[in-house]
């Protein structure tokens, strides 16, 4: 005769146990001590990294783990930090995203960083645009086409203008400069 372990109705699991408490102190990323003396980890589902002086919501769980669930307040405005403990990294998807900041924006990355619209357009609109490149600058295009009222170039080594057929115009003057000029 086979017997069930399956709980009836009359036997119910009792429900977590969830308590209010403020951050004492950061361990480690995602490990913190409350003002009741416990440790708590971040659980994977509170996004929000909790500092000190948070007041959070956590819970016990059945294995005698407690989690930090849910940030309730912050005292002092301070920036928010997203992470998820234990993951090697994030993905949004989306059929549309928009991050936007009042004062600045940065995006960096100590490796590799790509921002690509193979099928679409791809824009940057600013007051100032400086690009820093410590080996090589690549571009491919069909066309390249740049308007500007003033445009200087200087290459400390070779510069090279070539294409099939080349001109030069200026409503005033040309001048060409050299130690030797060649033509032809």
């Amino acid at each position: 005769m086979m017997t069930h372990a399956l709980e009836s109705p009359s036997q119910k699991t009792p429900p977590p146990l969830w308590y209010e408490a403020t951050v004492s102190m950061t361990l480690s990323q995602g490990s913190y001590v409350l003002d009741n003396g416990f440790t708590a980890q971040q659980a994977v589902s509170c996004l929000v990294c909790p500092q000190e002086g948070d007041k959070v919501l956590w819970m016990a769980s059945k294995d005698g783990r407690r989690y930090i669930t849910h940030l309730l307040w912050r005292p002092q405005s301070a920036p928010a930090v997203l992470a998820i403990p234990g993951s090697s990294g994030i993905k949004l998807a989306t059929s549309h995203l928009a991050l936007h900041a009042s004062k600045q924006l940065t995006i960096s990355s100590m490796g590799d960083a790509e921002l690509s619209a193979p099928t679409g357009n791809l824009k940057l609109a600013a007051r100032n645009l400086t690009i820093t490149v410590l080996d090589s600058l690549l571009q491919l295009a069909k066309h390249i086409v740049g308007r500007c009222d003033n445009w200087l170039t200087e290459a400390k080594g070779l510069s090279r203008l070539h294409g099939q057929d080349t001109q030069v115009t200026a409503d005033k003057d040309v001048r060409v400069d050299g130690e030797r000029i060649s033509m032809g």
